[in-house]
């Protein structure tokens, strides 16, 4: 062959495995009766996409009964303000004794922090029953499900399904320092690792058209695990 001046290209080879940048372990919050699963195991599913449906009628009748306090005690709470003011109107026209006027205010506060304590109840309740709903906090693929319909869960039941981000996703690999150090000075003129082209080669052989960007650290000690979020 005749000799020619061609551009070589200096590349570097890593073995390297892919994980997930996101992977959450589906859990209940509250003992229920499993009602229903609303998707197909293996499949993706999107970001507040209803998972599993818990029994709610029980939550939603605790919320219905702290609602129903709450209504008692403002009655009550309105009774003490009525009376408070007149005992007020009495005590200025020394009609009325000091202690009277003393009962009713004390009365009309311990009504007020039963009605702020009352709320405090349903707020909890209200939260309970929202648990009861089991939702996608993010986009993913869910894994095969733990338990079926009609089983009760709870938070000592474990993990329920796990989800799985697909997209980007980390390749990490290793490299050694005296290679790190090498590419660090070889890319310094370069703008540094950031001008690095990373490709990612498939089992098979084949490249893979997903682009990938370099998350390799100035100074790393030996052998440190490099990432690379991978999207596409």
């Amino acid at each position: 062959m005749r000799a020619e001046r061609q551009q070589i290209i200096q590349t570097d080879e890593f073995i390297g495995r892919i994980q997930a940048v996101g992977r959450v372990a589906l859990v209940a919050r509250v003992t229920a009766f499993l009602e229903k699963r609303l998707f197909v195991e293996g499949s993706e599913v999107k970001r507040f996409d209803l998972l599993y449906l818990l029994e709610q009628p029980p939550f939603q009748a605790q919320v219905d009964a702290n609602k129903a306090t709450i209504e008692q005690l403002e009655a009550q709470h309105r009774n003490a303000e009525q009376a408070l003011e007149r005992a007020q109107a009495l005590l200025k026209t020394q009609a009325g004794p000091q202690s009277t006027a003393d009962s009713a205010l004390a009365a009309e506060r311990a009504l007020a922090a039963q009605i702020a304590g009352a709320q405090a109840q349903l707020q909890i309740s209200e939260i309970n029953l929202g648990y009861t709903e089991i939702r996608a906090p993010i986009d993913g693929k869910i894994s095969s499900t733990a338990v079926t319909e009609g089983n009760v869960v709870s938070p000592t039941s474990g993990t329920l399904a796990t989800l799985v981000s697909q997209d980007p996703m980390y390749v990490i690999f290793s490299v050694a320092q005296r290679t790190g150090i090498d590419l660090r000075n070889r890319y310094a003129a370069k703008g540094g690792f950031g001008a690095v082209v990373i490709k990612l080669r498939l089992p098979d052989g084949q490249l893979s058209n997903r682009t990938a960007k370099s998350n390799m650290p100035r100074r790393r000690s030996p052998r440190t695990p490099t990432r690379s979020p991978c999207a596409g």
